[in-house]
């Protein structure tokens, strides 16, 4: 006979064999998971922030490259080269940016290392407000960048360290969500405010993580753990679950950590440990296929794009439209991950790349090299480029930070989340810079091609190396890894 008011609870948590335990039968009801919701949130807030400096430098140049000192703080228009640094200068910092992050990361804690983070960055966002000289914009920017570096290695740690196993893809995906939202926010409100008034706007949502996020949200408990701090782990982790009866879960914690801490410690075990050097692989080719996709360039040049396909419609509404559409792909990957998986949503978000871009490669080599009239297909370079967006955003740009979060074991997960992150910056400032180059070469139908042939690749090496690590703990994926 079905027993209708049963609720089931399967636990996040797992035995030293690495099974997951079962929730006691004595706690029927589903834990409150609304503190949890909110430290993802107030978290996200510093991604907010910095994802909108992204898209300020669209805004940012058009202001300094007016005319008028009304507009331009410099009181000169900066030249094409300027134009390059201000730009560039962001994704150069992130390439860095990581490579400091790991050992702080494990040194002072996620939480600390997080808050220290958006000091500087705040900092430097109101030196832009007062600034008056090109080279203090270039000292900013590349502060900026280093940050930005920094948390995009860190913040995938809080959020899948604070999150449970069935949980745990919803919550780090949740990032993808408000990185869009923030450059959507400097794309709307660009083209309104002075450079001064939006350059204070992005900073307001790192003044209000600080606030937020250093009173009021704890550290992970897994951090607390390793370094030796049960009593105020176990705190952390029933403040997060809103319930006293955490003992099954922080056993769990406790001999995950132990089973990690048997092998050696330090930046070198990355290389050394099967696990972690497979979880690397996967990484960096995870990385490759996003950046080398061209998502970045073909955000940056949105303009020249829409140009190029003859389309009729406003620039403002086009480019609003993008951000729109990458918060909407997010928003069905949060739906869709704990459903689906994160392999299945990675491999169809690339192959709808693939298509897309196969589809502009071969409008922009009909229109430009043979020369054939396409103004009666104007469209379909602007719904490809939407559509590529949309696809993008459904997994591939996200995700593997979602997969980064969760692949590798404690004992590397800093310093192997900080090389990942480290090499999708590099793939980032290559491609960005090499795009613009090969545009003005050999046109928008050469591009598209290439990054096509980059996209298919990464399609193949996600179908045969990528692994499945939805409702698995780090147990099982590590011993997947070593198979």
């Amino acid at each position: 006979m079905e027993r209708r008011s049963e609720v089931v609870y399967k636990s996040v948590c797992e035995n030293a064999d690495g099974k997951l335990l079962s929730k006691k039968e004595d706690e029927p009801q589903r834990r409150n998971r609304t503190f949890l919701y909110l430290s993802a949130v107030i978290a996200n807030l510093f991604m907010f922030s910095i994802s909108t400096l992204s898209s300020w430098s669209s805004s940012a140049i058009e202001k300094l490259t007016a005319n008028s000192s009304d507009i331009n703080p410099l009181g000169e228009p900066i030249t094409a080269v300027q134009e390059s640094w201000i730009a560039s200068l962001l994704p150069l910092g992130a390439v860095v940016g990581p490579l400091l992050s790991g050992k702080l990361c494990d040194t002072l804690g996620r939480k600390k290392t997080l808050l220290i983070m958006a000091v500087p960055n705040i900092i430097s966002l109101l030196t832009i407000c007062y600034a008056r000289s090109i080279t203090i914009f270039y000292i900013c920017r590349f502060i900026n960048g280093l940050i930005t570096g920094m948390a995009f290695a860190i913040t995938p740690v809080y959020l899948s360290e604070i999150s449970e196993v069935n949980n745990r893809g919803a919550i780090s995906t949740l990032q993808g969500i408000f990185m869009n939202a923030g450059v959507l926010f400097s794309f709307l409100l660009g083209p309104l405010c002075s450079l001064k008034l939006l350059t204070f706007l992005c900073a307001l949502p790192a003044i209000l993580f600080i606030i937020l996020f250093g009173i009021f949200i704890p550290e992970t408990p897994v951090f607390l753990v390793s370094v030796h701090k049960e009593d105020k782990a176990k705190e952390a982790l029933k403040k997060l679950r809103m319930t006293k009866n955490v003992n099954d879960e922080f056993k769990g914690i406790l001999s995950s950590f132990q089973a990690s801490n048997q092998k050696e410690q330090g930046a070198l075990e990355v290389f050394k440990d099967v696990g972690s050097r497979k979880a690397l692989i996967i990484i960096i080719g995870l990385m490759f296929t996003c950046q080398c996709s061209g998502v970045n360039p073909v955000v940056s040049y949105l303009d020249t794009i829409f140009k190029e396909s003859g389309s009729t419609l406003p620039l403002y509404f086009l480019t609003n439209a993008v951000g729109v559409i990458q918060i909407v792909g997010n928003c069905i990957s949060v739906a869709l991950i704990e459903k689906l998986g994160r392999k299945i949503l990675i491999l169809t978000s690339t192959v709808g790349v693939l298509m897309t871009e196969i589809t502009l490669a071969v409008y922009f080599y009909l229109k430009h090299v043979q020369q054939y009239n396409m103004d009666g297909m104007s469209w379909l370079p602007v719904t490809s480029t939407i559509t590529f967006i949309f696809f993008i955003s459904l997994g591939l740009s996200q995700l593997p930070f979602t997969v980064m979060g969760e692949i590798f074991p404690h004992s590397t997960k800093a310093f192997g989340s900080a090389l990942g992150c480290c090499s999708g910056s590099v793939f980032a400032f290559a491609v960005t810079f090499l795009f613009r180059v090969f545009m003005n070469l050999y046109g928008l139908a050469f591009c598209f091609s290439l990054t096509s042939c980059f996209v298919f690749c990464g399609m193949l090496f996600i179908y045969f190396v990528l692994p499945e690590t939805k409702g698995k703990s780090e147990s099982e994926i590590q011993r997947m890894l070593i198979k």
